[in-house]
């Protein structure tokens, strides 16, 4: 997701005129086909989904200290929340910056990627956090 131009939204808006004209916002630029075509770049979704890539690759190097990986795990939420606000604002920028209106909501897949890797940390942090209880029970019964 991070180094391709996947679309996260494509439909049909209004245009400042009232002509309805098509969009695609992608990870990385964004083309208006209004009669001057605007295509517009930005690299705060690339750069987001790259720190939550990084994270959760260091979370799995962690393995041996799990107080250090739970909190990388947790800070992952933070992160993909972050992914999540600038995917969802992404829209307003645009619409507020070139005086469009979207009509259709136009959701792509990537968008229903992110909502699945927030289950998975939170998968991860459980499974973690049982760990350390575990260990926890192990060091009272010693």
């Amino acid at each position: 997701m991070t180094f391709t131009d996947i679309n996260l939204y494509q439909g049909k808006a209004l245009g400042k005129d009232g002509v309805s004209i098509d969009y695609k916002i992608n990870t990385i630029t964004s083309t208006i086909e209004a009669v001057p075509q605007i295509k517009l770049s930005r690299f705060e979704i690339p750069v987001s989904i790259t720190l939550v890539a990084l994270l959760s690759m260091g979370t799995i190097f962690f393995y041996g200290n799990l107080k250090r990986q739970l909190t990388l795990v947790t800070s992952n939420f933070g992160a993909i929340t972050i992914v999540l606000i600038n995917v969802y604002l992404i829209k307003g920028r645009i619409g507020g910056t070139n005086g469009i209106t979207f009509q259709d909501l136009g959701l792509n897949w990537p968008i229903f990627l992110l909502l699945v890797i927030i289950i998975l940390n939170f998968l991860a942090a459980r499974g973690i956090k049982k760990d350390l209880d575990l260990l926890a029970s192990a060091d009272r019964l010693r």
